[in-house]
């Protein structure tokens, strides 16, 4: 005999197990902490993406992999440093 259920799980017990194996998240520096902006599937990808939205909006950064480790921190002055601008 096969049994199957119907399980319903509410959005924020979704949030905490949305987290996939070989995703970088990119976490964006807010009064609160730290906010989730979105995934990529490459550590590199994620690094572009925060890279921009940082030049873009002044804003503090982080890439964490699927084990919340923290990648890299991207901040505005790191970022000018970078393409030498003052």
């Amino acid at each position: 005999m096969e049994i199957t259920a119907l399980i319903s799980l509410s959005p924020s017990i979704l949030r905490k197990t949305n987290r996939v194996s070989g995703m970088f998240t990119i976490e964006r520096l807010v009064d609160q902490g730290w906010r989730r902006e979105l995934s990529c599937q490459t550590e590199f990808k994620a690094f572009l993406n925060a890279r921009t939205r940082c030049m873009a909006s002044g804003n503090t950064y982080r890439v964490i992999n699927s084990d919340l480790d923290v990648i890299c921190l991207i901040t505005l002055d790191g970022c000018k440093r970078q393409y030498g601008a003052r």
